[in-house]
């Protein structure tokens, strides 16, 4: 159908840094030799911005790759990577990720609370990503002037009685 294929991109930065290859990392971010620089890192964390309030049946599966994919681009870690994340407002999303509500969807083929669920796994798999290694306090102090702490909270609860009930 006629529908962009931003899941597909998504994916193929997923791809291209999956291996922790530092070059490709700061790649994404910076390309030197180029007249004009695109950083598609803070692109894609615009994107997960510009998507998060819109968030339907539908667009949680792009967000997921989004996720997936900024995740890997800051691990091994890459501080610069990193660093760039902890300025954007991917944190801010997470808060509003982390606090979504899966109802049952008539009409989707796929479980919305699986999809869903997945988002929220993709999401804290990125946050967990940004504190890869950190040794100075900016990147935490970053992220905890806009996390919501009890939502954080509140999801590992859940997954604790979902995964685990009997520890709860």
């Amino acid at each position: 159908p006629d529908r962009p294929h931003v899941d597909r991109v998504f994916r193929f930065i997923q791809l291209l840094v999956e291996g922790q290859n530092m070059r490709l990392q700061e790649y994404l971010r910076h390309q030197p030799e180029c007249v004009h620089s695109v950083d598609l890192i803070s692109a894609a964390a615009a994107c997960v911005d510009a998507m998060t309030p819109y968030l339907n049946p539908w667009s949680v599966a792009v967000a997921t790759k989004a996720m997936n994919a900024l995740a890997e681009t800051v691990m091994n870690p890459c501080r610069a990577n990193q660093r760039l994340l902890a300025d954007t407002k991917l944190c801010a999303c997470a808060n509003e990720i982390l606090d979504l509500k899966a109802e049952p969807v008539e009409g989707l083929e796929e479980d919305h609370e699986h999809l869903v669920n997945e988002l929220k796994a993709a999401t804290v798999y990125a946050l967990l990503s940004l504190l890869e290694c950190v040794s100075d306090s900016y990147i935490p102090d970053r992220m905890l002037a806009s996390l919501d702490i009890a939502i954080l909270v509140d999801n590992m609860n859940l997954c604790l009685r979902t995964y685990n009930p009997g520890r709860l």
